[in-house]
């Protein structure tokens, strides 16, 4: 797939949000993990930019160490 092709593999090759992917990035650094909201557009990178913080923050080696479950869920007329 072309998104998989062109994933960045480290933290430096983002080259899109720069003040979010600092910010993270030291957020990661921290002893306490603080909750957060990452929003945006479709494909602007939410789901890239959390998995990164997810590798830098328990030193994984590799996104195919994490599992990654997509939910919609329905609350009411709503979706969440």
């Amino acid at each position: 797939m072309f998104s998989d092709k062109y994933f960045p593999t480290n933290i430096d090759q983002f080259r899109f949000n720069v003040d979010a992917v600092h910010k993270i990035n030291s957020l990661s650094k921290l002893e306490n993990i603080p909750h957060m909201i990452i929003k945006g557009n479709d494909g602007c990178g939410k789901k890239t930019l959390a998995l990164h913080y997810i590798i830098q923050k328990y030193g994984l080696k590799s996104i195919d160490q994490i599992n990654v479950v997509n939910q919609i869920y329905k609350i009411g007329r709503a979706h969440v």
